[in-house]
Parts: C-alpha cells; structure tokens; sequence
C-alpha cells in the first residue's frame, strides 16, 4: 500500500513561532490491524524539498515497518504452533518529525520508535537540514571551515560534559569517538549547536534522547560559516 496515496489529515491550526516566521501545517498518517499498528506525524515547512524528502521518509519508514512487523508475526505463529497459549505481541510504530528553524537553516528531527518484540521497544534519530531561503540541503561539512576540527571538538566537549552528568564513560567513549555518524543529529540554534544522541549511544535507555548544546565560542577553532547562523 503506497501511503501517498492514502489521505494525509492535515491539521488546519496553524502555528508561527518566534523562530519560525512561515505558517506550519502538521501532516498525519495512521493504519492499525489486529498485528500491528503506526502512527506517524510530521511538519510541513513550505518548502518544496524539505516536504518532499519528508513525505518519502515516511513512506519508507511505513513500507520497511510493515516487512519487519510481518515477519515478527510469522515468527510468533511458529512459536504459538508449539505453545497455543501463548499471546500475539501487536508490533507498532511510532514516527515523529519536529521542525526547527534558527533564520538560516531549517531542520527537521525523526523519532522513529518502534515495537518488534522484546523486553521495549527501540528509538532511532534521524535529521535532515535545508536551507531556510531556498530548501537547498545543508550537509554537516558544510557548517564549518574545519569540519574535522568541528569532529574532534564536539568528541572532547561532549565527552567531558556528558562524563560529568555520570554517564557511563564505556557508553560515552565509543558514542563519542570524531567521525561524522556520532553527530549527525543537531539541530542549529541561534548561538550554536543542539546534539541530540539515541538511546545506547552514551547512555542506557532509561535515560532516552541525551541532548547536549555547544556554543559558536565552543566551536570557534573549526570556523563556523557564519551564513548558517543569524
């Protein structure tokens, strides 16, 4: 089933943030059945490619939802063949899109939560970044002058900082090492930058998204190009 092709409810409140100064509209897209269910809500920014690209995320999510959930299912009917009293666990998703807006680049964050069995579920990021004037992508090299030198700061401040907070350092060190797959969820803010790290990336579930704000003074030794911050 395309999910494009299904309605989108468009919610007719709009809302204008500070920050934000374009009118937003939130897209929604449910379907449930006696296995499985998914609920996924996503912002629209008014522009072309950012709403494209969003609409396919969730058509994708939905479509590799739906192949995991049906083999879990399978899965559970060969185990109920050999024990009928056990119970169907119903698999879900839950997809989630925020929209953030610094003047100069315009972000939008995933929380892709998911049930496939298990003791819980699992919570993935994801980010994608455009530019406020034009929806022209806005990659993470492109944010400084130093990229490699943004790696090795945002690996030693986030570090010393989350270490402080009494996360665990042999969740922290490896989550934390200088490559780019370790920061590419943030969004930007006036000032700096927000990151925002998975569970068990550095820390255990229990204590979710771990987020984590850098300042441009922070980063000034990897140069930041001014044209994406106010």
């Amino acid at each position: 089933m395309n999910i494009l092709s299904l309605t989108l409810s468009f919610l007719l409140t709009l809302s204008v943030s500070a920050a934000f100064a374009r009118e937003t509209a939130l897209s929604t897209y449910e379907e449930q059945s006696s296995s499985s269910s998914v609920k996924a809500t996503w912002p629209r920014s008014g522009l072309a490619r950012p709403d494209r690209d969003a609409d396919e995320l969730v058509r994708n999510a939905v479509s590799d939802f739906r192949d995991a959930a049906r083999q879990e299912l399978e899965s559970q009917l060969e185990l109920r063949a050999e024990e009928p009293d056990m119970p169907l666990r119903p698999c879900e998703m839950i997809l989630e899109g925020s929209l953030s807006d610094n003047g100069k680049v315009t972000s939008v964050v995933w929380k892709n939560y998911q049930y496939l069995g298990g003791a819980h579920g699992n919570l993935t990021l994801a980010a994608r970044h455009y530019a406020t004037a034009d929806g022209s992508p806005v990659l993470f090299k492109n944010l400084f002058r130093k990229p490699e030198k943004a790696l090795q700061l945002m690996s030693r401040l986030s570090r010393t900082n989350l270490a402080a907070r009494g996360l665990p350092l042999d969740m922290v060190e490896p989550g934390t090492t200088p490559e780019e797959e370790n920061f590419q969820i943030f969004t930007l803010e006036k000032d700096g930058i927000t990151l925002s790290f998975a569970p068990y990336q550095v820390a255990p579930w229990s204590e979710g998204v771990v987020t984590l704000f850098l300042s441009l003074r922070d980063l000034a030794d990897a140069e930041p190009r001014r044209t994406y911050w106010p």
